[in-house]
């Protein structure tokens, strides 16, 4: 799950048991206490090498 919302999209999707990856949009990281998404990026264009990262 890609999504720019900590609390909602990245947090929900890891609680669900999927992988939750931070898109930022620019924005400087933080999110909540506890809070570890399994990879951040700032374009979707990145995506790929993430997924790629996971695999090796």
């Amino acid at each position: 799950m890609v999504g720019d919302w900590p609390e909602y999209d990245i947090i929900g999707a890891q609680a669900a048991g999927m992988r939750g990856v931070w898109k930022t949009n620019g924005r400087p990281r933080s999110g909540p206490a506890g809070f570890a998404p399994d990879g951040v990026i700032t374009q979707l264009a990145e995506l790929p090498a993430l997924i790629q990262s996971w695999s090796q």
